[in-house]
């Protein structure tokens, strides 16, 4: 369980989240800071699966006022899909993740919905889709190839894991 997310630049801190359980050890609330450290917003109305991950949760503005509300799916513990709505109920994020048969991210496309200088919504929407190229003899991923909505190969990503001995 998360207790606290800071989120640095350049070692100055942009934002903090403190994360409170209830007496069941599960989300209860959290509180977010701004980097002069004044309250931002508070989360609230946690709803968690059996693996502790979110399923729903309102955020609301330091005065009280809703400021958005998520709500994510998961498939066992792999986020399947999120979105999150603003105070009027638009849908200013909607993402989706879909997975090869050894659980591993083959597509990932986000949506997000902001309002711009004519007060209209405009939405951006970027795909990107992986290829595993190379697995070690545990069956994790040791190179992935990172591609375009078109297929095209973007960035090559390689990773060495060490285990622990049985």
């Amino acid at each position: 369980l998360i207790k606290e997310i800071v989120t640095n630049s350049k070692d100055k801190v942009l934002n903090k989240v403190d994360i409170q359980l209830d007496k069941d050890q599960k989300y209860a609330s959290g509180t977010n800071y701004d980097s002069s450290g004044k309250l931002s917003s508070t989360y609230k109305d946690i709803v968690a699966n059996e693996y502790n991950q979110l399923t729903s949760i309102k955020e609301y503005k330091a005065d009280s006022t809703l400021k958005s509300s998520s709500e994510n799916t998961y498939d066992k513990q792999y986020w399947k899909r999120g979105t999150t709505k603003d105070s009027s109920g638009h849908v200013t994020y909607k993402g989706e993740n879909k997975y090869d048969d050894k659980w591993n991210v083959i597509e990932n496309t986000n949506t997000t919905s902001k309002i711009d200088s004519t007060h209209k919504y405009v939405d951006t929407t970027v795909t990107k889709k992986w290829r595993y190229d190379r697995f070690d003899n545990m069956g994790n991923w040791t190179q992935r190839t990172e591609m375009n909505d078109k297929g095209k190969p973007t960035k090559i990503y390689k990773r060495e894991l060490t285990y622990f001995k049985k």
